[in-house]
C-alpha cells in the first residue's frame, strides 16, 4: 500500500547516522514532534547534553502521517477524567493544554516559520445518535467552566421529547435541514450538532515541517549541547542504579536520563541491570493502532474543520470521523482537506498483506464516507497515507519518570489526538528536569 503523506512533501534536512559511541546528559528515543519538543524545552530550560535519535527519518512516523489538526485536547472524555483523576487535576489538565496551544503558536514565532499555523474560522460536530450527543453535550458542559468554551447546540425539533430536562435549555430544537447546513451535509441520519462560537484552540499545521525548523534553529543556538542521529536503531537500554546506555548498531550512548518519545517504536527491549529483569512497562501498556487518511483539493476557499461521531447506520465501524479544509496560498491544494477515521490495531498478522489489506478497506470507507456525506465528493485523492500511534488503555499520555526508574521518563502514546499534548509533556519534563 503506498503511503503517501503531504507532510513530507517537502526538501528536508538529513541528520548523521550514529556510528560511535557517545555520553551525554538525556538521551531522547524517537525523532517526532514529542522528542523534538521535549529537546526543544531541555536545550532553553536546563543546561544538558541531549541526544535525539531517531530510527528512521526525523517526522516520519506519527508526526509526518498525521492529520495536522493542532487541537488543545485529548480524546478521553471530560466527565470520565473527573473520574479518574478528580475535578481540580482535569481543570489543570486542561489549563495545561491550553497554555501548550499558546506556546505551539509561540514557538512558530520563535523559529520563524510563517504560514504554518492556519485557523479555522469555523468548528461543527455532528451526531446521528441522541444518546451519544446527549453524553458528548455534558462533556462539553463540564469543560466549559474549566477553559471558557462557548458553543451552540442544535438538535433535531422533532426529538424535542426525548431531551433530559436539565439539558432541554443548553440546545435548540431546529428543523433538520439546519443541522444540516451546519455540517455541510447531505446525510439524513444526523440529528443533532455543535458548533463552537468561541474562539477555537484548533489550527491545521504541518508538523513535520515544524520539527525540522525546530532543529535547524536549535543546531544555531544550541550546536554545543545537541546532537541528532537518524537512521539510528536503538535496540536495548540498560538500566542502572543512576545511568543507563543505549545500545545501538555502532556502539552504545551512555546518559544519565533516557526519555521515550515513541508512538509505536517498541522494538527494543529495555533491562534493569541492578535487578537483573526485563522492563516491559510500555510493551505491556502501549497498543500500536493505525489510521488511514485522505487529502484532496478543497471545493471553495472556506476554511473549517468537522467532526462526525457515528454510531448508528452504514460507518459505525469508524466511531469518529474528522475532516477539515484548509486552502492556502503557499500549500500544495491537493492537501487542502484531510480526512480520516478508520483506524486498526495491531494484531499477530501484521505483515505488509496486512497493511494492503486493511488499507483497501479503509479506502473504500472513506470513499463511500464522502459520497453519502457531502454534496461534492472526490473519489480520486492525490495523497493517501497512513500512520501508527500508541494508545494506553485509559487513554492518557505517558509524560514524567517511571515510578520506579526515575532516569527512565517518557512523553508517549498520542492516543490520536497528539500534538498539543506533546508540546505539553515536553514542557512538563523539562521543567522537572530544571534546577
Amino acid at each position: 500500500m503506498i503511503n503517501h503523506s503531504p507532510w513530507l512533501d517537502f526538501k528536508r534536512t538529513e541528520w548523521p547516522i550514529l556510528k560511535t559511541d557517545l555520553t551525554c546528559d538525556v538521551a531522547i528515543v524517537g525523532g517526532g514532534i514529542s522528542g523534538v519538543a521535549t529537546l526543544y524545552y531541555l536545550l532553553t530550560l536546563t543546561q544538558n547534553k541531549v541526544v535525539l535519535v531517531e530510527k528512521n527519518r526525523v517526522a516520519s512516523g506519527a508526526t509526518g502521517h498525521n492529520a495536522g489538526l493542532a487541537v488543545a485536547f485529548i480524546e478521553k472524555p471530560a466527565s470520565e477524567l473527573v473520574g479518574l483523576i478528580g475535578e481540580e487535576a482535569t481543570r489543570a489538565l486542561y489549563n495545561e493544554l491550553n497554555q501548550a496551544w499558546d506556546d505551539l503558536e509561540a514557538l512558530h514565532q520563535t523559529i520563524d516559520l510563517k504560514d504554518n499555523l492556519l485557523s479555522f474560522p469555523y468548528f461543527a460536530n455532528g451526531f446521528n445518535s441522541l444518546p451519544q450527543f446527549i453524553s458528548y453535550l455534558r462533556d462539553v458542559l463540564i469543560r466549559e467552566d474549566d477553559v471558557e468554551e462557548q458553543w451552540r447546540f442544535y438538535v433535531d425539533e422533532r426529538l424535542s421529547e426525548e431531551m433530559p430536562e436539565d439539558l432541554a435549555a443548553e440546545v435548540e430544537f431546529v428543523p433538520q435541514q439546519t443541522i444540516l447546513t451546519a455540517l455541510r451535509s447531505i446525510d439524513t441520519s444526523y440529528i443533532a450538532a455543535g458548533m463552537r462560537i468561541s474562539t477555537f484552540r484548533a489550527k491545521r499545521m504541518n508538523s513535520a515541517k515544524f520539527c525540522y525548523k525546530v532543529l535547524d534553529y536549535l543546531k544555531e543556538k544550541f550546536g554545543d549541547r545537541l546532537s541528532v542521529y537518524e537512521q539510528t536503531d536503538i535496540e536495548k537500554i540498560d538500566l542502572y542504579e543512576d545511568y543507563a546506555t543505549l545500545t545501538h548498531a555502532h556502539g552504545t550512548i551512555a546518559s544519565q536520563d533516557v526519555i521515550l518519545c515513541t508512538n509505536a517504536y517498541k522494538d527494543f527491549s529495555i533491562w534493569d541491570q541492578v535487578r537483573s529483569k526485563a522492563v516491559t512497562k510500555v510493551q505491556d501498556a502501549i497498543t500500536p493502532r493505525i489510521g488511514f487518511l485522505a487529502a484532496f483539493s478543497p471545493s471553495s476557499s472556506e476554511r473549517y474543520a468537522l467532526g462526525f461521531l457515528n454510531h448508528t447506520g452504514d460507518y459505525k465501524d469508524v466511531p469518529f470521523w474528522y475532516f477539515s479544509q484548509a486552502p492556502h496560498a503557499i500549500h500544495n491544494p491537493n492537501h487542502a482537506c484531510v480526512l480520516g477515521g478508520p483506524e486498526f490495531n495491531l494484531d499477530d498478522s501484521y505483515s505488509p498483506e496486512w497493511i494492503d489489506s486493511k488499507g483497501e478497506k479503509s479506502l473504500a470507507m472513506i470513499q463511500y464516507f464522502l459520497k453519502t456525506t457531502f454534496k461534492d465528493a472526490p473519489q480520486t485523492f492525490p495523497f493517501f497515507w497512513h500512520g501508527w500511534m500508541g494508545y494506553t488503555s485509559n487513554g492518557l499520555r505517558w509524560v514524567g519518570p517511571d515510578t520506579d526508574y526515575p532516569h527512565l521518563w517518557y512523553n508517549l502514546a498520542c492516543n490520536g489526538i497528539g500534538i498539543v499534548p506533546a508540546i505539553s509533556g515536553a514542557k512538563r519534563i523539562a521543567t522537572l528536569m530544571a534546577p
